[in-house]
């Protein structure tokens, strides 16, 4: 019985022979000492666990990476629609609450006005002392008693106006 364990000087001096010189014209198998080296060789990589020729990996590797890649393609194009649909929702949330402003400010002018001492003059009357400004993002353009533009973000929307008479205030409605 061969005893590997004090063979393991040998094999390593095997190891390195065999990393630094190359002799293409020698078997290795047929040189004795060589042989016990050899199986020497086999018992010590059943012993021991096999190391890396680097110690510290540290990293990622590449199937890693691509799997991460895929992950973030799936999660980016199931978002990004959402997304721009999402700033489209908001802003036509954001022409709803405007219109609701303006039907608000309405029926506060019309009430101001029929609890004044003055008389009811007419809806020219009431339009002219209606505060119609809602914010710095919302422009309009061809405002006038029967309707108006408004434009917000890029986006604009046509208003109709329904006149107050005497007994009922005005109101905003979309086009």
């Amino acid at each position: 019985m061969i005893d590997y364990q004090r063979l393991y000087p040998v094999f390593r001096v095997v190891q390195k022979f065999q990393q630094h010189i190359e002799i293409p014209c020698i078997s290795f198998k047929r040189l004795p000492g060589i042989v016990v080296a050899l199986q020497a060789n086999a018992y010590m990589r059943k012993k021991r666990p096999h190391r890396s020729l680097t110690k510290n990996c540290n990293g990622f590797t590449l199937i890693e990476i691509i799997a991460v890649l895929v992950i973030l393609s799936i999660l980016g194009a199931i978002t990004v629609p959402r997304v721009v649909a999402l700033d489209t929702f908001a802003t036509q949330k954001s022409f709803e609450w405007a219109i609701n402003e303006l039907n608000g400010r309405e029926c506060i002018s019309w009430s101001k006005i029929k609890t004044s001492d003055s008389n009811w003059l007419g809806d020219e009357q009431l339009f002219a002392e209606m505060d119609t400004d809602l914010g710095a993002e919302y422009i309009w353009s061809s405002k006038t008693a029967e309707g108006a533009t408004l434009h917000f973000r890029g986006q604009q929307i046509g208003l109709e106006r329904i006149p107050s008479t005497y007994l009922k205030s005005g109101t905003w409605r979309m086009k």
